[in-house]
């Protein structure tokens, strides 16, 4: 019941926000103002357009929030990879830490 009045909420606000924002003149955060055609509209950023016809179509908010769950799920698993490549190197680091500390030690043994 909450996710769907949550969902409910967030599409309203998608689509309600240019409405508000003709009458105050802000941009909302999150929101941009685009040319479309001949028309300025207040958009969520990166929403996409399609032709059909003669007429260009905004893609609708679940497609719009599908393809932003898509691509920040690309976003995080190259961060999760890029973590894991310097996890190795800080690893590798310290391994190479500890031999330098080992001979440091030896030396300062033997004096």
């Amino acid at each position: 019941m909450r996710k769907n009045a949550f969902l409910l909420f967030a599409v309203c606000a998608l689509f309600l926000a240019p409405a508000w924002c003709q009458e105050s003149g802000e941009i909302p955060p999150g929101m941009e103002k685009k040319l479309i055609g001949t028309t300025e509209m207040i958009v969520p950023k990166g929403m996409q357009f399609r032709k059909e016809g003669d007429a260009l179509v905004l893609e609708t908010a679940p497609e719009y929030v599908a393809r932003r769950l898509l691509e920040q799920d690309k976003r995080l698993e190259k961060m999760e990879q890029r973590f894991e490549e310097f996890s190795w190197k800080i690893e590798e680091l310290n391994i190479f830490l500890e031999g330098i500390r080992q001979k440091i030690s030896e030396q300062t043994e033997k004096q």
